[in-house]
């Protein structure tokens, strides 16, 4: 589980996840032309990125697996956002295109 950060960024901006399973790895980043998201599968276990898999939301999935994954679309029809949710695990995550960049969200159930 890691970022692949914008070097050139002062504030560390996410250009990337690597998330890495038993049987290979993918990249959620994003098509700056558009400003949605794309998900690709890694040949390998995929670039250097900073190790994430200590911090949340991330801790909570680690040793999880993915149950559900969802395209989400803006108001204007481009798949911008990717959630992901891991099987007995109350944090949903939330990957979205903002300004060629990835945003990491939390969803929490509600109550």
């Amino acid at each position: 589980m890691g970022y692949v950060l914008d070097r050139a960024s002062p504030s560390g901006d996410v250009d990337a996840v690597v998330l890495r399973f038993a049987r290979g790895a993918w990249s959620i980043g994003v098509d700056s032309a558009w400003d949605t998201v794309t998900l690709t599968r890694l040949p390998g276990p995929g670039p250097e990125a900073t190790d994430v898999s200590g911090r949340l939301p991330w801790s909570a999935a680690i040793g999880r697996r993915l149950q559900w994954v969802w395209v989400l679309s803006n108001q204007q029809g481009y798949a911008d956002a990717l959630q992901l949710e891991f099987r007995d695990c109350d944090v949903t995550v939330q990957l979205l295109a903002v300004a060629s960049i990835l945003r990491v969200r939390t969803v929490h159930p509600a109550g």
